[in-house]
């Protein structure tokens, strides 16, 4: 089901109708409300996407099924990722041969099920993901490197081009977007440290997984998703935190009629003890 629209400062659940012309205080200028009702309503609710799967599959099935609202500050997130597409945006008479802010899909092999979203860029074989960060991102990519869940994502859209499409990927670029810079995977940056100098830091490539291993990965999730009732919940602070059916589910995991289960991605890696931590930030 659709995002239905946005919980005001005070509380309320605004329809996007009521969100756009709401006299409010403390809710976003008027443009920029708009401009997050043009980015985010229509695209909700079409299927579960490839980073749907990488997080808690509970709040997945439920936001596919259910209607729900955000605060403006948890949608703020989603409509910043759309802010930075825009930054690499090209005329299409650049883009022959290209797949560009293109809506792809696929039913998965011995299911009903789709799983769709908007590619960012596919063009020769190379895959390109945009994703953005925090002011803090750096130091994080940084520590430890790229996130699991985004090497997921990546490779499952590359699933899906090549069983919906017949596209092959030889390459995939995950490209971190902030305030202050790009950054590249595969690709080195630099960050400042405590003592006032710069530290060069080697981001690594994004593997490319057989298709195998990622229906190994997708399928059990796709079948907990599909049962009737929820998934297990995969609590996380910064995640539970803006979910809107996170009372719900907390009184549902005390009733002890519901699992909780791990992180649905694997853990990131420590960093290596031979890393001074001091000498990231």
């Amino acid at each position: 089901m659709p995002l239905k629209g946005i919980i005001s400062p005070s509380g309320k659940e605004l329809s996007w109708e009521q969100y756009l012309v709401s006299n409010e205080r403390g809710l976003f200028p008027r443009p920029a409300r708009y401009n997050m009702f043009r980015e985010l309503a229509p695209a909700r609710s079409r299927w579960i996407s490839p980073s749907s799967l990488c997080y808690c599959l509970r709040k997945a099935k439920w936001e596919f099924e259910r209607e729900y609202y955000l605060t403006e500050q948890s949608a703020y997130p989603l409509f910043r990722g759309c802010i930075v597409h825009t930054m690499f945006a090209t005329p299409k008479e650049t883009n022959e041969g290209a797949l560009v802010e293109e809506d792809i899909k696929c039913k998965i092999p011995g299911t009903d099920f789709v799983i769709g979203g908007r590619l960012d860029r596919w063009e020769k074989e190379i895959l390109s993901d945009y994703k953005s960060l925090a002011d803090n991102g750096m130091h994080i990519l940084a520590s430890t490197g790229i996130k699991q869940e985004h090497i997921w994502q990546t490779n499952i859209y590359k699933l899906i081009l090549k069983r919906g499409y017949n596209l092959d990927t030889k390459e995939i670029k995950i490209i971190y977007v902030t305030m202050k810079g790009i950054v590249q995977s595969g690709s080195t940056f630099h960050i400042s440290d405590r003592r006032g100098g710069e530290k060069e830091i080697k981001l690594a490539s994004c593997p490319i997984y057989a298709d195998d291993k990622i229906l190994d990965f997708m399928v059990p999730k796709i079948k907990l998703i599909t049962e009737g009732y929820a998934p297990p919940a995969a609590p996380q602070d910064w995640l539970c935190k803006s979910c809107y059916f996170k009372r719900e589910c907390e009184a549902t995991i005390g009733k002890g009629t519901s699992q909780v289960e791990d992180m649905a991605m694997p853990k990131t890696p420590e960093i290596p003890k031979s890393v001074d931590v001091n000498d990231l930030f």
